[in-house]
């Protein structure tokens, strides 16, 4: 999986909303992102202290499963990093980069 930054972005906007179940629930990503990026996406989240109060897990083969996110909120280095994605400059250079 490639990161996206675009992606991160909508993921912490939903969250700061309080609106991640219902986006994940609906699925209206799915036009542009698989489940499996979205998924994805949330876990290096996680695992990179982006976000905490919740968990993406996998089974056996890697399938995403049962995700505690519920609880889930942003960190203040994810807060910083939402506001650096909000950056007008910012968020120009990425878009520049071929990262997002």
């Amino acid at each position: 999986m490639k990161r996206n930054w675009t992606l991160i972005r909508v993921l912490l906007e939903q969250i700061e909303k309080e609106t991640l179940v219902e986006f994940l629930s609906e699925r209206p990503y799915e036009s542009q992102y698989t489940e499996k990026e979205v998924y994805g996406h949330l876990e290096i989240l996680f695992h990179s202290d982006i976000l905490a109060g919740g968990e993406v897990t996998r089974d056996a083969i890697g399938r995403f499963w049962a995700p505690a996110i519920d609880g889930v909120y942003i960190t203040m280095s994810g807060h910083d990093l939402l506001d650096c994605l909000r950056d007008k400059p910012v968020w120009e250079r990425i878009k520049g980069s071929g990262l997002y």
